[in-house]
């Protein structure tokens, strides 16, 4: 009698219910950010865009290893001052009197948002970054089971290709939009600018790879 295909099964069973819950986790964050940036363009369709200066910031969270802030702006409307913050931290302190576009409600000019990042868009990133990450597992068990065997590219190859560009181009422009301009972006990741650009690199490498290059298999055809 063989003891292990029940552990097998066991193990196939765990894994098979975590990456179905990380799906699933990906689909919902995915679902709401959507849902909430349409709702929330839908009610600044209408509004007035003009510059705001950053002026200030705060203490979003603090740990041992990083602090992120929340950046404030102030904005003039008819000759009044009005304030309007980030829903959301970053790492990075711009310089004083820096500008972002902002957009106001002209009935009620306190009513008002900052262009670019928000909490939204970071839902969608990590709704996408889950959902890729869950379809990887996905399709290594399709490749186990000898699915793409007949296909001519590296399935996976390419498909971790198209991922890391995703990932590199989505962190760009995340971080781009908490800032005026790239050069700003550029300025506020710091060294980890290597990283997105990385990234791409080997992601245009990766899909440039399994396209072009014709893929062998190592699997033994039965007779």
């Amino acid at each position: 009698m063989n003891n292990k295909n029940p552990i097998l099964n066991f193990r196939v069973v765990i894994s098979s219910f975590l990456v179905m819950l990380i799906l699933l986790l990906g689909i919902i964050f995915l679902i709401i950010g959507i849902k909430d940036t349409y709702i929330l363009n839908r009610k600044t369709e209408n509004y007035i865009s003009t510059n705001g200066y950053f002026i200030d910031y705060e203490i979003y969270n603090s740990s041992k290893r990083s602090t992120t802030y929340k950046l404030n702006y102030i904005y003039v409307v008819e000759g009044k001052e009005y304030a309007v913050s980030t829903d959301y931290g970053v790492g990075y302190i711009p310089e004083k009197y820096s500008v972002r576009i902002v957009k106001y409600n002209p009935d009620n000019p306190e009513e008002s948002i900052l262009i670019g990042t928000n909490s939204k868009n970071f839902l969608i990133y990590f709704g996408t970054f889950f959902i890729l990450g869950s379809v990887v597992f996905i399709l290594g068990a399709l490749q186990i089971k000898g699915t793409f065997d007949k296909i001519k590219i590296d399935v996976i190859g390419l498909y971790l290709g198209i991922v890391l560009l995703i990932i590199a181009m989505g962190a760009i422009f995340l971080q781009n939009g908490t800032t005026s301009s790239f050069l700003e972006t550029v300025k506020s990741l710091k060294s980890w600018t290597a990283i997105p650009l990385l990234f791409i690199i080997i992601g245009v490498f990766q899909i440039t790879k399994c396209l072009f290059v014709k893929r062998t298999t190592n699997r033994k055809v039965k007779k």
